[in-house]
């Protein structure tokens, strides 16, 4: 099957196996499920096999260290895109339904919420660099920049190889005359006290993952000032 790009495809990587509910929600009926999505992105050719990146053992990646204007380019053109068109067929399958473009009255607008996670954490990944820089002007800590500029690009990593495309709502807001965005969409996830629970059941390493590993050295160089 070819890639398409629909809503359809989207809508249903997004949500996984949790049911969609149509336009019956908002009349306060009964709710009900829209059948099983086959979506082209679930085949193999949409997944690519790749392994996350070391920088113990290989360079830096195009978005690690303190900002400048290469990783600056690059986070910028991660979030160029992300906010996208949908049509008033695929709006009525929302449960809330969404604002239309302001720009483009045509298409209503979603974010797709990998591209939200992205900025969130470029946010706190600009934010640490302004701290760290009035923290220290020196490199006197460089383990603890090391340490939290590897804890943002696996953050980066992680939201990217999982690349979660459920749709962030908006609406329009005259009061502030801009969108206001629903962050409160239904997710499918995992069971964090199933994942706990099972996690505690194999706790006879004498390690703990909030840890350094037992290295004293890493810990002492990580002391904040």
């Amino acid at each position: 099957m070819e890639a398409t790009g629909d809503f359809n495809s989207l809508f249903g990587l997004g949500y996984g196996q949790v049911p969609v509910y149509t336009r019956a929600r908002r009349m306060n009926k009964v709710p009900f499920k829209i059948n099983e999505m086959k979506t082209f992105l679930r085949e193999t050719k949409r997944f690519q096999r790749a392994g996350f990146h070391d920088d113990r053992h290989n360079d830096f990646t195009i978005y690690e260290g303190a900002p400048n204007e290469l990783n600056n380019a690059a986070w910028e053109k991660l979030l160029n895109v992300g906010v996208v068109g949908i049509s008033d067929g695929e709006d009525l399958r929302l449960i809330n339904g969404t604002a239309r473009s302001i720009t483009n009255p045509s298409v209503h607008i979603v974010e797709l919420e990998m591209f939200h996670q992205l900025h969130c954490l470029k946010w706190l990944r600009d934010r640490y660099w302004e701290l760290e820089g009035a923290v220290t002007t020196s490199m006197s800590v460089p383990q603890r920049q090391a340490h939290s500029d590897h804890c943002i690009d696996y953050l980066r990593q992680v939201i990217m190889c999982h690349g979660d495309l459920t749709p962030i709502t908006f609406e329009w807001s005259q009061g502030i005359n801009g969108y206001i965005a629903h962050h409160s969409t239904p997710h499918m996830c995992r069971d964090l006290n199933a994942i706990y629970e099972w996690a505690a059941t194999r706790d006879d390493t004498g390690l703990r993952a909030g840890g350094n590993h037992e290295n004293v050295d890493l810990e002492e160089h990580e002391k904040f000032d």
